[in-house]
């Protein structure tokens, strides 16, 4: 099968392009210039920034792929806070422009629309999971505009038959991710305290928050399965299915660590609007393909650690 990757040479993306290519799959890897992470050599590599109408249309018009996995956008809560236009302009006209291009260049091909929980925002219970049919209530900017990239993929869906599966993607870790991100980053400030790069204390952030965390090698394998077996125009929650309070994981790290340390909170690490607790109810993804988690949070977070050691170069 011909597949197009967009965001291929992010977190997820270079991961997603791994696994579709030992598959068998042709996989066609899209990133931005200038990212030269490392990427599958099985998988053609071309360099597209969005939103950019003639790159995007040269691009499927030269590929026409069957699958098109849009991944590509201003990922992350934080960072949505700190570039709003850039967000605005990547995840909004860059998605509409993926549709755009898909519906001139490969109308029968399959968009697997890559999106995030936070478009449910504050949940009205700290007990169950969202469900996909919850309201849509983003609380932040990256929610945002993730809610919009989604409902453009649905009105597309509708007025011209576009194949669209949804995914509203929680919190995901493991080897590679930017240390931008939560559990990356207390994992990169570990292994330099260790490295005796930096005092004993771990800088965090709001630590009272629960978060649904999935390794990123079962969540390429959830992606790869609903675009054999998704239903067209449906949303699909993925995640683990289960919060963990961040203070907890802080512990579970402790564990981890080879020294002792401390505490402390840094303002800097603050969001000015916290969702307090997000977890994904997957029965839907379950059922309609089969997939379960598989890798547990603490492997995830063992392995990341030892990557960020081996980073810095001590062990």
């Amino acid at each position: 099968m011909r597949i197009l990757i967009t965001g291929a040479g992010g977190f997820v993306g270079s991961h997603l392009t791994a696994y579709l290519a030992e598959a068998g799959h042709t996989v066609y890897a899209a990133r931005q210039p200038g990212d030269h992470g490392s990427l599958s050599a099985a998988a053609a590599v071309y360099d597209l920034v969005l939103p950019d109408e003639e790159a995007v249309t040269s691009l499927l018009r030269r590929v026409q792929p069957q699958v098109v996995y849009h991944l590509a956008a201003r990922s992350g809560v934080a960072a949505a806070w700190e570039h709003p236009f850039d967000t605005v302009d990547v995840n909004i006209c860059g998605t509409l422009q993926i549709l755009e291009g898909m519906r001139r260049c490969c109308p029968e091909a399959r968009l697997m629309l890559i999106g995030s929980a936070e478009v449910y925002g504050i949940p009205r219970s700290n007990v169950f999971g969202a469900a996909e049919d919850e309201p849509l209530q983003p609380a932040n900017l990256y929610g945002v505009t993730k809610t919009c990239g989604e409902q453009l993929a649905m009105v597309y869906h509708k007025a011209y038959g576009l194949d669209v599966v949804a995914i509203r993607a929680y919190p995901h870790i493991g080897v590679g991710q930017s240390a931008e991100f939560v559990l990356s980053g207390f994992c990169r400030q570990l292994a330099a305290m260790e490295a005796g790069q930096q005092p004993a204390e771990l800088l965090v952030g709001n630590l009272q928050v629960r978060r649904d965390f999935t390794d990123v090698r079962d969540v390429v394998r959830a992606y790869g399965l609903l675009a054999e077996k998704g239903i067209s125009g449906r949303c699909y929650n993925v995640g683990s299915g289960k919060a963990v309070l961040l203070a907890d994981v802080v512990e579970m790290l402790r564990s981890l660590c080879r020294i002792p340390f401390t505490l402390r909170t840094d303002p800097a690490r603050m969001r000015p609007v916290d969702v307090p607790f997000q977890q994904a109810d997957i029965r839907r993804l379950m059922e309609d393909t089969g997939w379960s988690p598989k890798i547990p949070l603490r492997r995830s977070l063992k392995e990341l650690l030892q990557a960020q050691r081996q980073a810095l170069d001590c062990g």
